[in-house]
């Protein structure tokens, strides 16, 4: 009898890029090594916001300074925080932004995006460093009721479209390598595999290791046990 984890894993070998997924799965349960994917999204001339995707009622979210944190609405801000991670207003202090998508007082998906560089906490507490024009897309949530109806696509779009307004290179990100579903949207929305980032199930990171499309396109990262707060 399979334990309902396994069969989940072997689930992966009847959808795309599943087979690709469960090699990477067994890797971390025998080698106990864990692997993530790099994406990036190129930004140059994208335009497409996402406005006009929008339900009636619905909004797009910024914030992206402490006055706009100040300045937004209580009840949309206590949401938000409860799922930002570290807190809005010590990504905002740290030069970083959160975005969302709100209905009335509801937040229905929100993500954070951090400049340059990132702290994060999977595969284990590091610092990731890009080149001076790329950002990184930290973290994305969708509450429950919303989820499968494309909200996180209409928000990652408009994020884009906003950082390529204002100039940056490249949007980044990370996912688990066995994340099928997540790497399915990814490649449907034009995010490009770029690098394999590489760490122990035990928290020691090994490296990572990029693609010739990543040198091709001026990307590196750089990646950094965390030690220190920055």
């Amino acid at each position: 009898m399979l334990d309902s984890q396994t069969a989940e894993r072997l689930s992966l070998l009847h959808v795309k890029g599943g087979k690709i997924a469960a090699a990477y799965w067994l890797l971390r349960k025998i080698l106990r090594i864990d692997t993530y994917r790099i994406y990036a999204f190129d930004l140059a001339d994208f335009t497409h916001d996402g406005e006009s995707d929008l339900p009636e009622d619905y909004r797009f979210l910024r914030l992206e300074n402490l006055e706009g944190v100040e300045g937004c609405d209580p009840a949309i801000l206590e949401e938000i925080e409860d799922q930002s991670g570290r807190g809005v207003s010590n990504i905002v202090a740290d030069g970083g932004r959160v975005y969302a998508i709100v209905h009335g007082t509801e937040v229905v998906s929100q993500t954070n995006v951090e400049l340059r560089r990132s702290r994060v906490d999977m595969p284990l507490r590091m610092i990731l460093e890009f080149g001076e024009k790329d950002a990184f897309h930290s973290f994305g949530y969708t509450k429950p009721a919303y989820r499968r109806r494309r909200w996180i696509f209409r928000l990652r779009s408009h994020v884009c479209a906003l950082l390529s307004q204002e100039g940056w290179q490249h949007c980044v990100c990370h996912v688990q390598a066995t994340n099928v579903k997540e790497a399915l949207s990814l490649h449907r929305s034009g995010w490009k595999p770029v690098a394999f980032l590489f760490a122990t199930t035990g928290g020691r990171l090994l490296g990572v290791a990029h693609r010739a499309a990543a040198r091709d396109k001026g990307i590196c990262v750089h990646a950094k046990p965390q030690r220190e707060r920055i």
